[in-house]
């Protein structure tokens, strides 16, 4: 196998030019225990797990033992480990021989899983990695860079030889060229079920399975007001001090699960905390998740930023009709924080004290 010129194409698709690559950091573990696995996972909270080297079916992957032998760990048993880390693992990609069985359990608890059907080259693991990263490092969601990799494969696979990733497998086989690849070469994605009726959980009763529906068929536009209705709803007008948690985890658990971990609240959390002790504290986070919009008069910009209003509110919310996620800035959405901001336009005092409460209430409730 040729792991190191896996992770290195890895690197590049991530460190290159693209629209997020600052924003990923590679972690790498070689000839990894079981113990090591577990650990590195637990500890990092890693979004994308990638896992390439050796697969044997029903088996297992092939990882090594404390001698550093061949050790075979079963697909329930990793599945189990990955519902420690569920709300933090987005993708596992497992770049490895017959690992649709393994594939087939972690799925039950991470929204995106990909295998590999049967054995595969190197030359395929190779061009659909590359592929994918490279999708990933533009800003393109998990379901898009799949199949930006996968288009990568065809377009890679020539006349080539290459070994494949069965353990023992030494023989070179030579690649055809051929307009079409045969179909078990090519990975396939898993997606986890949507969320169950259980996991909408309300601690007053509001139903969130119209936002389901909606964000179900990437209404995002359609998403977003329903979310202000919503909030309004169990906040009692904007008291976000009096909003339940377990409301507030399964509004953001809607939008992570089906943004792909692109749009939500725990993702601006993550932004505002960056953003807070700096100068100007709210512009730097209207700039990160790209609510700050600018306007040219000849040679002159105008800054909205100075008087938000329900102009500007109005304006944000129409870009987001039939748009791609690749085309927003992550944590572009909900609009929840901005609302707040429109609402107390004529009072910069009274705004930062909503805003501070409201951004406040998401870290006591852990997002």
């Amino acid at each position: 196998m040729q792991l190191d010129k896996e992770v290195q194409k890895i690197k590049d698709s991530l460190s290159g030019r693209g629209l997020l690559t600052n924003q990923f950091q590679i972690l790498q573990r070689w000839e990894t225990s079981p113990t090591d696995v577990r650990r590195a996972i637990l500890q990092e909270k890693p979004e994308i797990v990638h896992f390439s080297g050796h697969g044997q079916g029903q088996a297992g992957l092939v990882l090594v033992d404390d001698r550093g032998q061949p050790k075979l760990v079963g697909a329930d048993a990793l599945a189990d480990l990955f519902q420690f880390v569920a709300d933090n693992v987005k993708c596992v990609l497992l770049n490895a021989c017959y690992a649709e069985f393994q594939a087939n359990a972690i799925v039950k608890h991470i929204n995106y899983v990909i295998g590999m059907q049967q054995e595969v080259w190197d030359i395929t693991a190779i061009a659909f990695a590359v592929g994918f990263y490279d999708g990933i490092g533009n800003g393109y969601s998990i379901e898009e860079s799949f199949e930006i990799g996968r288009n990568a494969i065809r377009l890679e696979i020539s006349d080539s030889a290459s070994t494949g990733r069965k353990l023992g497998s030494s023989d070179r086989v030579k690649i055809e060229q051929t307009k079409s690849i045969p179909q078990h070469l090519i990975p396939i994605l898993k997606r986890k079920i949507d969320l169950s009726d259980d996991e909408l959980i309300s601690s007053c009763g509001v139903d969130y399975k119209q936002l389901r529906h909606l964000l179900t068929l990437k209404k995002w536009q359609e998403a977003d007001e329903e979310t202000y209705k919503l909030i309004l709803s169990i906040s009692h007008q904007m008291r976000f001090e009096e909003i339940a948690c377990l409301d507030l985890q399964t509004i953001d658990k809607l939008w992570i699960r089906y943004s792909e971990g692109h749009f939500g609240l725990s993702i601006q959390a993550k932004i505002w905390q960056q953003a807070k002790n700096q100068t100007n504290s709210w512009q730097k986070f209207c700039e990160q998740v790209g609510w700050l919009h600018k306007q040219k008069q000849g040679s002159l910009l105008l800054n909205w930023f100075n008087r938000p209003t329900e102009i500007e509110l109005l304006v944000l919310r129409e870009n987001i009709h039939n748009q791609p996620l690749s085309s927003f800035s992550l944590g572009y959405l909900p609009l929840l924080a901005k609302n707040i901001s429109a609402i107390y336009k004529d009072s910069s005092s009274e705004r930062e004290k909503r805003l501070q409460i409201f951004f406040n209430r998401l870290q006591e409730c852990r997002l």
